[in-house]
């Protein structure tokens, strides 16, 4: 390896078991950067350790692949599974409960991405009308459609709503509800 940092992973046996113990908290296929951000909890190693160790895994078969949206997703397979049942021990406990604590923090994210919707569609007249909309499972929790006259406009509103989604959602009942604050 060679980035030998503070922490105990060392060896690339220990970066393929790390990467197999994250996956153990997936309970669906995750994408290849949201499982480099899960794993990536000891500081002894960077990417380029993690893609040797990954492309070892998928070689072994231990890391199956499926394709949703064009996007290729990740998923441990009963050969992986079996493994690290059998391996997981071999991490250090401060190292697996790091990993749990970063596998919960990405699934979050990964959660919260999936309520925001943001695009955009060109009109016929050349202006664009953009999407946004906040969802919690199978409610609707709020959409708005708006014309933006540029490309870069809709870029800015779409951006600005994924980040920001939670707030303007509050933002928007409190002004819509009449509790603003008197001037």
């Amino acid at each position: 390896m060679s980035y030998l940092g503070p922490g105990f992973i060392r060896e690339e046996q220990d970066v393929m078991y790390l990467i197999l113990y994250v996956l153990t908290f997936f309970p669906a296929p995750i994408s290849e950067p949201d499982l480099l951000d899960a794993v990536m909890v000891d500081g002894a190693f960077g990417y380029f350790e993690f893609s040797t160790a990954f492309q070892r895994l998928r070689e072994t078969k231990s890391i199956g692949s499926t394709e949703k949206d064009g996007e290729t997703l990740y998923y441990l397979t009963p050969i992986g599974r079996k493994a690290i049942e059998t391996l997981a021990s071999g991490l250090p406990l401060s190292v697996r409960e790091k990993a749990e604590r970063s596998s919960l923090r990405v699934m979050a994210r990964m959660r919260r991405d999936a309520s925001i919707k943001a695009s955009h569609v060109q009109n016929p007249d050349g202006t664009y009308t953009v999407e946004l909309g906040i969802r919690d499972r199978d409610t609707e929790l709020l959409t708005v459609r708006l014309q933006a006259v540029t490309r870069r406009q809709c870029s800015l509103l779409e951006d600005t709503f994924r980040r920001r989604a939670e707030p303007l959602y509050v933002e928007l009942l409190t002004l819509l509800s009449g509790d603003i604050p008197a001037e």
